[in-house]
């Protein structure tokens, strides 16, 4: 039977034979051609034959047939196989991808979770060094407040003490002057008699 174009579904049944590599020397190119075109052939040739075809007359020929067809048939199978395997492979590997996306999801979720976290802690800390900061200016400022007023009660008790020793001074100054007066005008009279007497 004389080779014919495939059938349209067959690149998408087996996309493997329709691709051809780039790195490849001429030898493996031709005869990974020849390959491809033979199971291309093969398989058109099981598509395209009839279900119940008519012997020939010869047996060997028919044997031959026979041969041909189990042989296209296998090698069908196999590429039915491949073709199973290599779809169960895109299926592991999607999964895989599927399940690493999902782990690389939830990774960067627990990721954000921990920096939101680690945000809201450091502007609770930021806010109490803020809160320390004021509390640590109020106590300056009290602190300020009471050396100031210690120091006008320091002023305060010298003025205080100044007052008492210029008081007691005055008074003491006082105590004497009447003391002199007193034995002034004590004195004068006993002297006048005293003279008078002489």
């Amino acid at each position: 039977m004389a080779p014919q174009d495939p059938p349209d579904f067959l690149p998408r049944l087996v996309p493997h034979l329709y691709h051809q590599p780039r790195a490849r020397s001429p030898s493996q190119n031709s005869r990974r051609q020849h390959m491809w075109s033979r199971q291309i052939e093969i398989i058109t040739e099981s598509l395209n034959a009839p279900s119940s075809p008519s012997p020939p007359a010869d047996s060997l020929a028919w044997r031959g047939f026979l041969e041909e067809d189990l042989e296209n048939r296998l090698i069908l199978s196999d590429l039915l196989l491949d073709l199973v395997r290599h779809q169960q492979e895109v299926d592991r590997e999607w999964r895989h991808a599927r399940d690493r996306a999902f782990i690389q999801e939830r990774q960067d979720w627990r990721d954000w979770m921990c920096r939101m976290e680690q945000q809201h802690l450091d502007r609770q800390i930021v806010q109490e060094a803020q809160q320390t900061a004021q509390d640590i200016q109020l106590n300056s400022l009290r602190n300020r407040q009471i050396a100031q007023e210690a120091r006008q009660t320091a002023q305060d008790i010298q003025l205080n003490t100044l007052e008492t020793r210029l008081t007691v001074i005055s008074t003491v100054a006082g105590c004497f002057l009447i003391v002199a007066l007193l034995l002034f005008a004590w004195f004068i009279p006993v002297n006048h008699t005293f003279l008078s007497y002489n």
